[in-house]
């Protein structure tokens, strides 16, 4: 489910079962057992066709990670927002808007 300020965010536990079931996918597809594999992989040799598996999940891997990475600074991004819009008066709140104050910057992480 979307979450977040324009609700266009990804909740992470979404992008985690997306993975799964990527990974699942691609398991079966490069399974021996799959109905398709004869006809797929009729001129591979079983050590190619595991390269290419490897190599696609590989790529599923590092997209996955992107993409949570991108999901948990948006999150912080929200979080930031929220924490400015609202003046509230915790610690970590007031901290940020005193290195807003002092950097002049929009965004926590690029006070560095």
């Amino acid at each position: 489910m979307p979450s977040g300020l324009s609700a266009e965010n990804l909740n992470i536990d979404d992008v985690f079962k997306h993975y799964d079931d990527l990974t699942k996918s691609l398991h079966r597809y490069f399974s021996p057992g799959s109905h398709d594999y004869a006809i797929t992989f009729a001129t591979e040799e079983e050590a190619v066709v595991q390269g290419r598996y490897r190599e696609r999940l590989r790529e599923v891997e590092l997209s996955y990670s992107l993409t949570a990475l991108a999901s948990l600074e948006a999150s912080f991004m929200v979080d930031y927002v929220i924490r400015c819009r609202l003046k509230r008066k915790d610690a970590v709140s007031r901290a940020l808007r005193i290195i807003y104050r002092r950097k002049n910057v929009r965004y926590w992480w690029m006070i560095y």
